[in-house]
């Protein structure tokens, strides 16, 4: 069985997470932790400030027996 560990996320285009303030640049891997799920999926479509998508999402799967 495989079940999603955690989600993690790389950036898509330069950008500073109003969250935290930490500037990403495109391709950097970006920290997901703390945010809500409505977080990600704005930040992963174009329903925020920018109108742009920020993140691509990736899924870490975990094999269980």
């Amino acid at each position: 069985m495989v079940e999603a560990e955690e989600t993690n996320a790389t950036a898509t285009m330069a950008f500073i997470d109003i969250d935290t303030g930490i500037e990403y640049k495109a391709g950097d891997t970006v920290d997901l932790s703390g945010k809500s799920k409505e977080r990600i999926e704005a930040m992963a479509s174009k329903e925020n400030r920018t109108g742009q998508i920020l993140i691509n999402i990736l899924s870490e799967e975990k094999e269980t027996e």
